[in-house]
């Protein structure tokens, strides 16, 4: 009988180590399979990963092209109007001149620190002449080879031609817009003739 019960014993617990060992090769394999799952979307997700960053450098390349060309576009325009050989200014609603290029400084004689800043009836010679001016370019009507006389650091006057108009922005006078011409010594030599 102890034979008998042993020997049962032993198919039974061979029938469960069996059952384990399958048991066990299917979590083995199901595990695998996961694995192998895992490590698929892994490599999908480092690749779209990749993908993008890629995108993403070539926008910022692209993105750093334009803001160079536009940097280098606005300081040949910068250096184009700080450069002219046109007197150019700017003066604000009140009358306060808001900026000038070098031109403009040296036709009169003074610094940015004389000029910018001030009203711009300091400079002219006819008080009358640049009312008129202001009350055209405030009422947004362009000025155009208005002949005028300015005062000089020096102390002189020079006879100049004004070409304005005035900027505007939602119904809002901004600025004007000044060129300013010297023609002091042709108007010398007309009345020389």
């Amino acid at each position: 009988i102890m034979c008998v019960v042993c020997t049962l014993l032993i198919v039974r617990n061979t029938a469960i180590l069996a059952q384990l060992n399958r048991d066990r090769k299917q979590a083995e394999e199901a595990l695998r399979q996961a694995q192998n799952q895992l490590q698929q979307r892994g490599e999908e997700r480092t690749a779209e990963i990749l993908k993008a960053n890629l995108q993403l450098q070539q926008e910022i390349l692209r993105h750093q092209q334009t803001e160079d060309a536009l940097r280098q576009s606005q300081q040949e325009l910068s250096d184009f109007v700080e450069n002219a050989i046109v007197g150019l200014h700017w003066v604000a609603a009140d009358g306060t001149i808001i900026w000038a290029n070098q031109a403009e400084l040296d036709l009169l004689g003074y610094t940015r620190e004389e000029y910018i800043g001030h009203s711009i009836t300091e400079f002219h010679a006819n008080q009358a002449a640049i009312g008129e001016i202001l009350e055209r370019l405030l009422s947004n009507q362009p000025v155009q080879g208005y002949e005028t006389d300015l005062r000089c650091k020096d102390g002189s006057v020079r006879r100049v031609l004004i070409d304005s108009n005035s900027s505007w922005h939602n119904g809002e006078f901004v600025r004007t817009r000044c060129f300013t011409r010297d023609i002091t010594d042709r108007k010398r030599a007309e009345e020389a003739l």
